[in-house]
């Protein structure tokens, strides 16, 4: 063998091995980011696995893992569903079904909830993403599953519905109240006008009736007083008619009572209508009322005055409640809505009028279709209002431009608000952005598939 022969193959020889260095130096560069790769994903507040079709285990992260029975040890290859703690996939009809069925053909990405079970026996919400991958021939390859805990979002929703029916069970007990005291306050008034005629039926009703009366003369002093009045004041008959009605005022209300009582005088027909305390002299208890004193007249001739006392110190809890309620829903950043049977919005709160950059009486009292448009309607909103109405609780999640707000992911919840017959009368929409999750999921599903194909 010549030497140029000898060069050549040396060359070659030289060629090869630098080759071979180039490899191995590319091949540990790769091992080295598939290693940091893996470990961020690994330590990823999200719960990731990889699933072959038949539902065998590739890859679970840390947090994943808390999801499976210790007794198996390491899950690698094992079949999902019978290494799974507990839990299943939660439907909007209340109803549920195993994880078997998402990974049927045709293979496509889908979004469900699900209910699960930890190692610490801890019950938790995870809102599932799963996305099917393929080889550069299009065969289906494995599933990945990313998850995240949405258990807080679902607590508050339960909340949101819970102070929702209890405010809707006030409303209808105050509907109630409202017109037992309006035919109560109707029958004082016809009974008033008859008793006029006679004292005997006059004392009768006023032993009766759940409502303090008193009259008194044009000075001030009572001349008649029913039992309501007298237990609600503390004081017996004599002292009731010694004293005038003012004396059994709260103190400190005293002064704007007077106030408003020497007003009411200087008018031609003299009324007075006012909420005050009143001071039981037994208990020492303090009730809040509603007073409405009205002048006797006869041939233009002053008698004295007519009142009628309510206690509505439990319809003013109630109703500090609701102003609760109705301040918690108004300051809300979820935004909420209420829909009648035709489509029309009976109210909505602060933030779905920031949202949409309108004022709230430009929403309130107009269909969704004079807003929005019926190509909108019919396209994308009908169906589900539809299926509400039904009774159903529709959930859905999508893309919505805001005049104020700008492109946002939207997380929709349809909630059926029912009546007195089982039916339902209108809807509860409830609105919640999760632009920040569902970008923060496509940036990791974008550095898991750019991780696939280094």
């Amino acid at each position: 063998m010549d030497k140029n022969q000898n060069k050549k193959y040396q060359e070659i020889i030289n060629n090869l091995e630098n080759q071979i260095i180039n490899l191995k130096s590319e091949l540990a560069n790769s091992k080295k980011n598939e290693f940091e790769f893996r470990k961020i994903v690994d330590d990823a507040g999200a719960y990731i696995i990889k699933i072959f079709k038949d539902y065998r285990i590739d890859y679970a992260n840390k947090l994943a893992k808390t999801l499976f029975k210790p007794e198996f040890g390491d899950i690698i290859g094992k079949n999902l569903l019978q290494v799974l703690i507990g839990g299943q996939i939660e439907h909007g009809n209340g109803k549920g079904s195993q994880f078997k069925e998402i990974f049927s053909a045709p293979y496509k990405s889908s979004s469900f909830t699900s209910k699960q079970y930890t190692l610490n026996d801890e019950k938790i919400w995870i809102l599932w993403n799963s996305n099917p991958n393929f080889d550069a021939q299009g065969n289906f390859l494995y599933y990945t599953l990313i998850g995240n805990n949405i258990s807080n979002k679902i607590e508050k929703e339960s909340l949101i519905r819970s102070h929702k029916k209890i405010i809707e069970e006030k409303n209808e007990e105050l509907r109630r109240i409202n017109k037992e005291l309006n035919q109560s306050y109707n029958r004082q008034q016809e009974s008033l006008e008859k008793l006029s005629q006679s004292e005997l039926r006059f004392r009768i009703m006023g032993k009766s009736i759940p409502f303090g009366i008193f009259i008194s003369t044009p000075t001030g002093k009572n001349k008649y007083v029913n039992l309501f009045y007298r237990k609600l004041c503390g004081i017996n008959k004599e002292k009731a008619l010694e004293s005038d009605w003012l004396e059994s005022i709260y103190p400190d209300d005293k002064e704007s009572v007077t106030k408003r009582w020497l007003s009411a005088l200087q008018k031609p027909e003299m009324k007075f209508n006012m909420r005050y305390r009143l001071k039981n002299k037994q208990s020492g208890k303090t009730y809040k009322v509603h007073t409405i004193i009205k002048e006797m007249r006869h041939e233009d001739k002053l008698l004295g005055y007519v009142g009628v006392i309510e206690d509505i110190t439990k319809t003013e809890r109630i109703l500090d409640k609701l102003r609760n309620y109705e301040l918690i829903i108004r300051n809300s950043t979820e935004m909420m809505s209420l829909i009648s049977r035709d489509f029309r919005y009976l109210a909505v709160n602060d933030s779905y009028v920031k949202a949409h950059g309108l004022k709230k009486h430009e929403i309130e009292g107009r269909t969704f279709i004079e807003l929005w448009g019926e190509e909108l309607f019919k396209d994308k909103i009908k169906e589900k209002f539809e299926e509400a109405f039904k009774g159903k609780i529709v959930r859905y999640q999508e893309w919505f431009d805001f005049e104020n707000l700008g492109k946002r992911f939207m997380d929709v919840i349809y909630q059926p608000v029912y009546g007195r017959k089982g039916v339902v009368d209108a809807l509860t929409v409830n609105t919640l952005d999760i632009t920040d999750l569902k970008e923060a999921q496509l940036n990791l599903e974008k550095a898991i598939k750019e991780a696939e194909r280094a």
